[in-house]
């Protein structure tokens, strides 16, 4: 005799019966459909309890339905997205801890969606790698930022310096080198204004083809960040195998810095391994004045962060441009120092 998951006898078993048992318009149903149908039932009882205790129900959301439908629907207009011109940057400022200065600006992708609003990359990013469609978004992204960058460092004595995300299927399926190169020619930005920022999954198909792609970019003058640097498990490889321009704190380190002299200790440490490699240090999340001095004490040189200035728009990133970002002065963060790792913080 057969026994069921539940230790009964398969005819025995009405979780088994479903098939067999149930009428043909069931047996021929979408599987969403007999989930709902069946799920709505009392749980039952085999006739022998010893043997086949209890069927549970197994809870189903109508909210799974939601979203799966959701996902389909953003699926399919993402692919109209950027024709009907509804996607657009907001920019975060990035300050010059020491003077205050705007040296740089994170372009951060947003979808105007009709029906859902403003969408951040997180809600659609997965989806449009899936379906191809971040090659489209990708190449929309570079000429908006580049022309954008060209366009607000016109007659500027010191350049702003921009940067925005850019997906690992980009580096996979088109010449990354070539695209760069034709793109910049076209918008007359410099390459020295553009930032390309990569997360960790990049590295990980085929190092060296990747390594090849940053060499000649470098050498073009684009520039080369890794974001949310010292969450990953090979991170300080990255340091030695890649041709690195600027790596950037994760915010988990940044946060709360002023009660954690762990976190104190490993922020200076990749603060000197940048100096020692003549890389680029920018710290994420800053959101209180004693994180922006303890910051700057441990010789971060750049940040961002809602202490600043939250993502703007086009307009009023200009216009902050324009009227400058007024810092207040911050209290002596090596006296602070002192005192919290002298108390063991």
């Amino acid at each position: 005799m057969t026994f069921s998951r539940c230790y009964g006898p398969v005819s025995s078993c009405p979780a088994r019966r479903l098939r067999s048992s149930s009428p043909p318009a069931l047996r021929s149903a979408s599987p969403v459909s007999i989930r709902s149908s069946w799920c709505a039932k009392p749980a039952r009882r085999c006739s022998d309890r010893r043997r086949c205790p209890v069927i549970r129900r197994i809870p189903y959301a109508a909210a799974d339905e939601r979203d799966a439908h959701n996902r389909i629907r953003l699926a399919s207009d993402l692919q109209t997205a950027v024709a009907n011109q509804e996607l657009l940057f907001h920019y975060q400022p990035q300050i010059d801890l020491a003077s205050g200065d705007v040296v740089g600006a994170e372009a951060l992708l947003r979808w105007n969606h009709g029906a859902f609003g403003l969408q951040p990359p997180d809600r659609f990013i997965a989806v449009a790698e899936e379906t191809g469609t971040i090659l489209d978004i990708g190449a929309w992204g570079l000429h908006m930022l580049t022309a954008q960058a060209a366009k607000i460092n016109r007659g500027r004595r010191i350049p702003i310096r921009f940067s925005f995300n850019v997906s690992v299927v980009e580096f996979t399926r088109r010449d990354m080198v070539a695209f760069v190169e034709r793109v910049l020619d076209q918008t007359g930005c410099r390459p020295e204004w553009l930032t390309l920022e990569l997360t960790e999954n990049l590295m990980v198909p085929e190092p060296g083809q990747i390594r090849c792609v940053f060499e000649k970019l470098r050498r073009l003058g684009v520039g080369i960040s890794i974001d949310d640097f010292g969450t990953g498990y090979s991170n300080l490889r990255y340091l030695e195998s890649f041709p690195l321009s600027e790596i950037k704190v994760d915010r988990s380190f940044v946060h709360d810095l002023a009660h954690s002299a762990a976190k104190r200790v490993i922020v200076e440490s990749i603060v000197k391994l940048g100096a020692a490699l003549d890389i680029r240090v920018v710290a994420e999340g800053i959101e209180t004045e004693a994180e922006r001095a303890i910051m700057r004490a441990l010789g971060c040189s750049v940040g961002q962060g809602y202490l600043f200035a939250a993502p703007m728009d086009d307009v009023a990133f200009q216009r902050l441009l324009d009227d400058g970002l007024a810092l207040r002065e911050g209290w002596d963060a090596r006296r602070l120092l002192t005192m919290l790792d002298g108390s063991g913080a």
